[in-house]
């Protein structure tokens, strides 16, 4: 269990520098639902993506809890937003313009530079309602929420297969803005959950308020990751039934060494395969672990190392890291 909390705390590393690429919707499940109530995905959505907001929402797994100022505004053009971490010891600040994303490292007097490809807080899923539909279905209380002083429509949604997670959703009944999320096992445990503890939703927002904490004129500044072929090169990776390949890139990681990362996603929940030389001296063991939503299954396939990641149940990370299999192609 020590070797796999230290293999975990590498990983939740490439998480925490916003290495965790995902997804587009995907298409292999059943068919669409016919349920109305999928509209509500769609609004929340959109509001995320449209609106002006601006407040703090609290990130909680079990007893972590994590505080972030969030300041969105956009015109119709552009959209730009500013997130800052507030607590903890590292300091982090992420600046998004359309769909650049830059993350500032003050401690490193690094920026790194990406696509987004994955959505976050208070936005959802990435894709069309109707493809959402081929995984999950949702339904809406009668009667209404409340987060942060203000009402909200409650939903649930709920996968069609053990291989997700279900998720109860509380969304502003005026706006249409994402107010609280949870993600809850078939039990009924909360694994985790992000809510905004305070938010104002609408014109006011200060447009300085976007500008980041730091200068960065002279920092270094990264690129994350470069596209490459995994099937070319001779992996072979069974995307589980609903979800997708939807990146594949390499990327260096703090041990200097060379990482291959593939992303599968059925638009809500994605995983992360990675692909390393295997090293004994990192003392690593195969196995599985859970942290809240985050499932992680590791093992050896020959000389290299394979663990998949994702807020997924443990058996679907587990399914998808012992399909994996390696045939070395001529070059």
């Amino acid at each position: 269990m020590m070797a796999m909390s230290r293999s975990v705390a590498r990983w939740a590393g490439v998480l925490a520098l916003g290495l965790l690429a995902s997804a587009v919707a995907v298409a292999q499940a059943a068919e669409p639902v016919p349920d109305t109530s999928l509209e509500i995905m769609g609004r929340l959505q959109q509001a995320a993506h449209t609106l002006d907001y601006a407040g703090v929402y609290i990130y909680q797994q079990g007893q972590v809890m994590l505080a972030s100022r969030i300041v969105h505004v956009a015109d119709g053009q552009d959209e730009r937003q500013r997130v800052e971490v507030l607590d903890g010891r590292t300091r982090r600040e992420f600046l998004r313009h359309n769909d650049e994303v830059r993350s500032l490292f003050p401690e490193l007097r690094v920026v790194l530079v990406e696509q987004r490809q994955t959505e976050h807080f208070p936005g959802l899923f990435v894709g069309s309602v109707q493809d959402l539909g081929k995984s999950y279905s949702v339904s809406i209380e009668a009667e209404p929420g409340r987060v942060a002083g203000r009402s909200c429509q409650v939903a649930h949604v709920m996968p069609h297969d053990a291989l997700r997670w279900r998720y109860l959703l509380c969304v502003d009944t005026e706006s249409g803005l994402l107010l609280k999320a949870q993600t809850i096992d078939p039990e009924g445990t909360v694994l985790e959950q992000v809510a905004f503890s305070e938010v104002h939703i609408g014109d006011g927002i200060d447009p300085t308020l976007l500008e980041p904490r730091y200068d960065t004129h002279d920092w270094k500044r990264m690129r994350a990751g470069e596209p490459v072929d995994l099937a070319a090169a001779g992996w072979n990776i069974v995307a589980p039934a609903g979800f997708r390949p939807v990146s594949q890139v390499r990327r260096r990681l703090k041990h200097q060494q060379d990482v291959h990362q593939m992303v599968l996603s059925d638009g809500l929940a994605a995983m992360s395969v990675f692909i390393e030389s295997y090293d004994p001296s990192r003392g690593e063991t195969p196995g599985a672990v859970q942290y809240g939503a985050t499932s992680v299954f590791s093992r050896q396939e020959d000389g290299y190392w394979l663990t998949v990641l994702g807020e997924v149940p443990a058996q679907t990370v587990q399914q998808v890291a012992q399909a994996i299999t390696f045939e070395l192609r001529a070059p």
